[in-house]
């Protein structure tokens, strides 16, 4: 899969964090709300009123009467009145936004007109409103030749002051939407790790799973449900493979060693549903599945060819409390992890798959551990864990090219994101207090011992 943007995804991805949006617009909305308590707007208001008598001009054509007040109202509108108007009274303003000052209204069924102007000085308001009136005025006698307009309320100062509110609340809420949404699409396009997760297609011939939530615990062999619910693909892969070619070595590696020993038992565990015959083998110097130094796989590779039976009985453990066996790594003290190259180790890994019906290895990094180099050479199948927010092509591309593939079956990349559980004993309560805190409490005890000793 080539790393691209799908707007199925994008939208997936978006609905999904949906709730943030919310939140973040309902907090702009709530500044928007904030800010207009604070912000107000004062200004005075002045009108007057002119009524049009009913002449012809020259020619005999009635001017005014019915449908002729919208000729003084786009008079009133037009952008050479207002130039007049600003010309006449020397104002620092323009054109629009003198006229976005104005009202215009006529009355129904009269033909009187309001000339309304909003300014914060009341007596410029008025000023303006009467100056409107007299270049109408001129401009109708210039162009029609007549007087036809007289002032019946002429506008005077009324110290009526109007304060109103500067809500922008909507232009918060919208800003809000926008940047929220914008901080969602544009984690999506640049974080390659969100569009392999979502889409989760093979790249470069890796199959990604689907993601797994393991919890740690102290009992790294405790069952736990959970975990083995989410195996349900992987576990239907293994399986399928296992019918049509045979695999039966399953080597599990991890980028970092940190997650592979949760992953290997809880895989192996989950697969006693399909088969009783499970086998997990510890391979890994850096995992949590051996003891240190306990008898296992690297004196296995050492034991004569007629004690290997007996032998491989002495170093299995059963482990009842999750049906499985495990072979321990083996003593490193008298043992060299090299050993694993040496020739009896591919008759003592048939022989282990001659008595199992599948076979789970765990070993280090593969992409840069000896011995996971020699065995990804070995083994059927390999299963990658990963950190669920880590997942990269270049990553995968290092593990496929770490692997061959024409011996591997499949190789599958596990993302994993582990819940870590905190168990705090009692006795070890104290050890959560500061410093200050151990301090304060030592010298409460002591006075009390003193306090006594008195």
């Amino acid at each position: 899969m080539e790393d691209m943007i799908y707007i199925e995804d994008l939208l997936k991805f978006y609905l999904k964090r949906i709730g943030f949006v919310i939140l973040v617009t309902l907090l702009f909305v709530e500044l928007g709300l904030l800010k207009a308590e604070n912000s107000y707007q004062e200004y005075y208001q002045e009108s007057t009123t002119i009524i049009l008598v009913n002449p012809v001009d020259e020619e005999g054509t009635q001017i005014t009467g019915s449908g002729s007040l919208d000729k003084y109202l786009t008079l009133l509108e037009s952008k050479k009145l207002a130039t007049n108007v600003i010309s006449n009274l020397q104002l620092d303003t323009s054109t629009s936004a003198l006229l976005g000052q104005a009202t215009f209204t006529m009355a129904t069924n009269s033909q009187m007109i309001t000339i309304t102007i909003s300014d914060e000085s009341d007596e410029l308001a008025a000023s303006i409103a009467n100056t409107y009136v007299a270049e109408l005025k001129k401009e109708v006698n210039s162009i029609y030749r007549v007087d036809n307009i007289m002032v019946l309320d002429e506008a005077v100062p009324t110290n009526n002051k109007i304060i109103t509110e500067k809500n922008n609340t909507l232009l918060f809420a919208l800003a809000g939407f926008v940047i929220s949404s914008g901080i969602i699409i544009s984690i999506y396009c640049f974080n390659e790790n969100i569009r392999i997760m979502l889409r989760k297609e093979p790249i470069l011939g890796v199959e990604i799973l689907k993601t797994t939530y393991f919890k740690k615990k102290e009992n790294l062999f405790e069952i736990n449900k959970k975990n083995q619910e989410k195996l349900k693909k992987i576990k239907s892969m293994l399986y399928k493979a296992q019918k049509e070619n045979q695999i039966k070595t399953i080597m599990i590696t991890s980028e970092s060693n940190h997650f592979q020993s949760n992953y290997s038992v809880s895989l192996a565990t989950s697969y006693i549903d399909i088969t009783r015959k499970v086998l997990l083998i510890d391979c890994n110097r850096l995992g949590k599945l051996s003891q240190q130094n306990e008898e296992g796989l690297l004196d296995l590779i050492k034991a004569p060819a007629n004690t290997f039976n007996n032998k491989l009985k002495k170093y299995t453990k059963y482990l009842e409390e999750v049906n499985i066996h495990l072979l321990p790594l083996g003593n490193l003290e008298k043992h060299d992890i090299n050993e694993i190259t040496d020739p009896n180790f591919i008759k003592v890994l048939s022989k282990i798959k001659d008595q199992y019906d599948i076979v789970f290895i765990e070993v280090p990094d593969v992409s840069s551990s000896f011995e996971g180099m020699v065995l990804s050479d070995l083994l059927d199948a390999t299963i990658v864990v990963m950190n669920k927010n880590k997942v990269t092509t270049n990553k995968i591309k290092q593990f496929s090219d770490a692997i061959d593939k024409e011996k591997n079956k499949f190789i599958a990349i596990a993302p994993v994101k582990v819940k870590r559980s905190i168990n705090i004993k009692k006795n070890n309560i104290f050890k959560k207090f500061t410093i200050k805190k151990k301090i304060h409490i030592f010298k409460k005890i002591s006075l009390k011992k003193e306090k006594k000793n008195i």
